[in-house]
């Protein structure tokens, strides 16, 4: 009987231990997600009117951050027409 309540307990400390893990996984993913984007913006911040650094640093830092960049041109090819951006990214039909 004790022993049966123990594994019930154990199972579903291991469970929630292994939920909690997933969530924060994620969490620490978005974040990493989001710093990359301020730090897009704060050297490419040139394109968009924002005071940028110094020109030989963004070159320096262009090759590493080729995904922020195709991120940043994209962005400004829908930012003329957002309501279909919205409307592709909820899938309505």
């Amino acid at each position: 009987m004790i022993l049966n309540v123990k594994n019930r307990i154990l199972s579903f400390w291991h469970r929630y231990n292994k939920f909690a893990g997933a969530k924060a996984v994620s969490v620490l993913e978005w974040e990493t997600a989001e710093l990359e984007h301020i730090f897009a913006i704060s050297t490419l911040g040139l394109f968009i009117g924002l005071p940028a650094p110094p020109t030989q640093i963004t070159f320096d830092l262009l090759p590493d951050m080729e995904n922020e960049f195709t991120l940043l041109i994209n962005k400004i090819d829908s930012s003329h027409a957002p309501l279909s951006d919205l409307f592709s990214i909820l899938d309505v039909s």
